[in-house]
C-alpha cells in the first residue's frame, strides 16, 4: 500500500501489525518506514503517532542486539565523533564483502544482499566503479559459437533483470523483440516493480548517504531530479518488460532445493531459472555465475548480452557501427570478458590521446581471460602495437602504452607462450 501511494491504508495496517508484534524488530521498523514514507499531508490518528513514538523510545531496550535503529549522543562541537566507530565498522564490513565478490564471482543478487542493497543499486555500483567488474562471459570461441547455436534454435526466452538493465543502458531494448517470444518470470517482474516503487517514494524528497572511506567521513546529497536520472535504466527496463514480454508464473511450486537456492540468490532469480526449466526456454542474463547455477543445477541454457548483440548484427538488425558502440559500452561498464576487435581498441587509445587512463585500463581487461585463444590475441596485440609505433608520439608515451597492453595480455597467460 505504501509503494502504491495508499499511505493512509499503509499506516493503519502497519500500526496494527506493530501493536500485535511488539517483540518483532522487523515489523516494528517496517511500521516506522511506512510512517515516514507518508507526506505531512497524510492524516495520522493519535494511536498511530503514539505507536510510532513508542518504537523510538523503547527500541533499544526491547532489542539490545539489533542494529535496525541506533541512537547517539551528539556533541554540537564535534558532531561526527559519536558515529565514527559505527561508520568505521560498516566501512570494514563493506570492504570485506567487496573483496569476497572479487575473489569468488558470486551472483550479483548475493553481492547485493550482503551489502544490504537491492539488485539495481548494486548493478549501478558495479558499472560505475572502475575497480569492479561484472562477470558475464568466459570469453572463448566455444562459448560464442554455442551461444549463437542456442539463439538460432530457441523457442522462447526468459528475460532476467540484469540483462534488461543492460539493454536499457545501451538504449536498445526495442531490438530484443527481434529475438522472438519473450517472457519474464512473474516474481522477477514483481521485484522490478518493488525496486521501482521504493525509488519513486524517495524521488519526492532530497536524500543522501553518509559513510567512511580510508578513515575519512563523507556525506553525499542527492536531489529528486538526480534520483530520477539515476533510475532511468530501471524505469525503462521495467516499463518495457511489462509492455513487450509476457509475465509467466511457475507450473509447480518451489521444491526444497529451489527454496534453498532462493535464500542464496533471491526469489526473482530462482523463479527465472525454474520457469526457464519448466517451460524449456533460454535464460537471457548478464550474470554468468547465475547462468552457471542454472545450467549446472537445472540443465537450462543461457546467453548474455554480447551474444545477443552479435546475433542481431548477423541478422542485419544492428549495423556494424551500432554493434561496435554497444560492445565498447559494455567493456567500459566492466562487463567481462567481452570480446572486441583490434580496431576498437585502437579507437579507444586515440580517444584517450595515447595516455594510459583508467578508461583504457578497463578496456584492456578484454585481454586478460584465461580462455582467450592466445595466437589470435597475440596477433591482434601485434597489430595494435604496430599501429602505435607508427604514430608520431613521444617514445615514453609509446612505451607506457606497450607495457600496459602486454601486461594485460600476460596477466593470465605464460609469458613464454606470448613471446613465441
Amino acid at each position: 500500500y505504501s509503494m502504491l501511494g495508499r499511505h493512509r491504508d499503509a499506516i493503519a495496517l502497519g500500526c496494527r501489525a506493530a501493536q500485535l508484534s511488539i517483540m518483532d524488530p522487523d515489523i516494528q521498523m517496517a511500521y516506522v518506514g511506512v510512517f515516514l514514507a507518508a507526506g505531512e499531508q497524510v492524516e495520522r490518528i493519535p494511536e498511530e503517532i503514539s505507536t510510532y513514538q513508542d518504537i523510538f523510545a523503547n527500541f533499544k531496550q526491547r532489542f539490545p542486539n539489533s542494529s535496525h535503529l541506533q541512537s547517539f549522543k551528539v556533541d554540537p562541537e564535534r558532531p561526527l565523533d559519536s558515529i565514527r566507530d559505527t561508520l568505521a565498522r560498516i566501512s570494514e564490513q563493506t570492504e570485506d564483502v567487496v573483496k569476497a565478490y572479487r575473489e569468488n564471482r558470486m551472483p550479483l543478487q548475493m553481492f547485493a544482499n550482503m551489502l544490504g542493497h537491492d539488485l539495481y543499486q548494486i548493478w549501478l555500483q558495479v558499472v560505475a566503479d572502475p575497480d569492479l567488474i561484472l562477470w558475464t562471459a568466459a570469453g572463448n570461441d566455444f562459448e560464442q559459437l554455442e551461444s549463437q547455436r542456442i539463439l538460432e534454435s530457441a523457442t522462447g526466452f526468459i528475460l532476467e533483470p540484469v540483462l534488461l538493465f543492460t539493454f536499457s543502458h545501451l538504449g536498445m531494448l526495442e531490438k530484443l523483440k527481434e529475438l522472438g517470444d519473450l517472457y519474464v518470470a512473474q516474481r522477477a517482474l514483481d521485484e522490478l516493480h518493488e525496486m521501482q516503487a521504493k525509488r519513486k517514494m524517495l524521488e519526492e524528497h532530497q536524500s543522501g548517504t553518509m559513510g567512511m572511506v580510508d578513515g575519512q567521513v563523507f556525506m553525499h546529497k542527492v536531489t529528486p531530479d538526480e534520483l530520477r536520472q539515476i533510475n532511468l535504466a530501471l524505469n525503462g527496463a521495467t516499463e518495457w518488460a511489462e509492455a513487450n514480454s509476457r509475465a509467466v508464473g511457475l507450473k509447480a511450486p518451489f521444491t526444497s532445493d529451489d527454496e534453498a537456492w532462493r535464500e542464496l540468490i533471491g526469489a526473482g532469480n530462482i523463479a527465472s531459472i525454474v520457469t526457464a526449466k519448466q517451460r524449456g526456454y533460454v535464460l537471457l542474463t548478464d550474470d554468468k555465475t547465475l547462468g552457471d547455477i542454472g545450467k549446472q543445477n537445472y540443465g537450462i541454457s543461457f546467453v548474455n548480452s554480447q551474444a545477443v548483440l552479435l546475433y542481431l548484427r548477423r541478422k542485419g538488425v544492428l549495423s556494424q557501427e551500432e554493434y561496435d558502440k554497444a560492445v565498447l559500452k559494455l567493456v567500459l561498464a566492466g562487463y567481462t570478458f567481452t570480446r572486441i576487435e583490434e580496431a576498437q581498441l585502437f579507437g579507444v587509445i586515440v580517444e584517450e590521446q595515447f595516455q594510459v587512463t583508467p578508461r583504457l585500463r578497463r578496456v584492456l581487461l578484454v585481454l586478460e581471460p584465461e580462455a582467450l585463444l592466445l595466437p589470435q590475441a597475440c596477433a591482434s596485440v601485434a597489430s595494435l602495437l604496430r599501429r602505435i609505433y607508427l604514430e608520431p608520439i613521444p617514445d615514453t608515451m609509446r612505451q607506457q602504452l606497450a607495457f600496459a597492453i602486454l601486461d594485460a595480455l600476460a596477466k593470465n597467460h605464460p609469458k613464454l607462450e606470448i613471446q613465441r
